[in-house]
This record gives structure tokens, sequence and C-alpha cells, in this order.
């Protein structure tokens, strides 16, 4: 699935994720330094709404990193150099965004599942064991 360009990173990069996209909470650049990211990823860690941000290729692994030791391993998309030649739109989880980019270039847009999804896919697979599914 490749999504159409448009104004802005931040609608492609939803629209390509594939997370709930009726609302989300924009965090533009994270802050460079690590306790101030940490600090930041923490306060969000709770948000039920999905969460994107930007991220340069010198610091991508860092803050993928930080956001799996504060918001734990949820579904993400990352996507990189969006309607450019090289485009790549990874999805998967925390962890495994960290294992594929080793070597990071491009400009980054992450889109990262919010707290109200899992509680729903944690809702949904509850009901199922209920019915004997």
């Amino acid at each position: 699935m490749v999504a159409l360009p448009g104004a802005s990173a931040v609608t492609t990069a939803m629209a390509a994720s594939g997370l709930p996209a009726d609302q989300f909470v924009y965090l533009g650049f994270l802050p460079r330094k690590k306790g101030e990211k940490r600090r930041l990823l923490e306060s969000v860690s709770t948000e039920p709404r999905t969460i994107i941000c930007f991220e340069s290729p010198y610091r991508v692994v860092d803050s993928l990193q930080a956001m799996l030791e504060k918001l734990g391993d949820r579904n993400v998309a990352v996507c990189r150099e969006l309607t450019k030649l090289y485009e790549e739109v990874f999805r998967g989880t925390l962890s495994e965004a960290v294992k594929h980019f080793q070597k990071p270039r491009g400009e980054f847009t992450i889109v990262i599942q919010g707290t109200g999804d899992i509680k729903k896919s944690l809702r949904k697979a509850r009901d199922k064991s209920k019915m004997g599914v």
C-alpha cells in the first residue's frame, strides 16, 4: 500500500499506518535531550489516541528504544522519506522497528498505537474467549 502525497507528512503517515485515524496527538519533533524525551514519552504513555511525531535519522533508533521503554511494545508505523523515491512504511511493533532501523537514512514520521486501541483489542480478545472462539 502506498499513501497518496498530501500537504502534510502527518496525514500521509496516518493514512499509511493502518492505525486509528479518528483522533491523534501530534508531538512534533521529539526533544533532543534524553531526559526531556523520556519525560515527554512518559507524559503520553496513557494517551488513548494515536501518537505521531517526527524524528531525524540521527536520533530515530534512540527514540524508538525510548518509546519501547516508556510506552511498551506497541504497534507502530515508521514512515521514511514519504512521497519520495525511497519511501518506506514499516509496520510492526516498537521492538521490531528498533531491530529494523539499524542504519537509518532520511526523514522519519512515527505513528504509535494509543492505549485506547490496545484496550479495544484486549476487550475483543476477551469477548472472543468468552464465546469460545
